[in-house]
């Protein structure tokens, strides 16, 4: 069952980082699967389990499940994102400061 959590991590991820949306502007179709991580993950859980020999309703039960803990998932990683963008945000003004800092200096020189 270890696979469904790496299926459930790199669908979330797959969104996150923006490949989904990459792919539509190549193929230039717009698929709502490319846009949602709970439908990624829930539909391609449910063909993983599926195409497991898994019985039918205990693999829609999972997949709405890991849909669900998609949602979830998505929610965290955006949450981290937006944290790591406020400090990024902090480190590259320290660094625009210093670099300006020191050219003053050199100039100065």
């Amino acid at each position: 069952m270890i696979e469904i959590a790496y299926i459930l991590v790199s669908c979330c991820l797959f969104i996150h980082l923006g490949l989904g949306q990459a792919i539509s502007k190549i193929i230039r179709v717009d698929f709502v699967l490319f846009r949602c991580p709970k439908c990624l993950a829930f539909w391609s859980i449910l063909g993983y389990l599926l195409l497991s020999n898994e019985p039918i309703i205990s693999s829609i039960a999972i997949a709405f499940v890991c849909a669900y803990l998609a949602l979830w998932l998505d929610l965290l990683l955006a949450i981290i994102s937006e944290y790591y963008e406020k400090i990024y945000k902090g480190v590259g003004a320290e660094e625009s400061k210093n670099n300006r800092t020191n050219k003053a200096n050199r100039n100065q020189n």
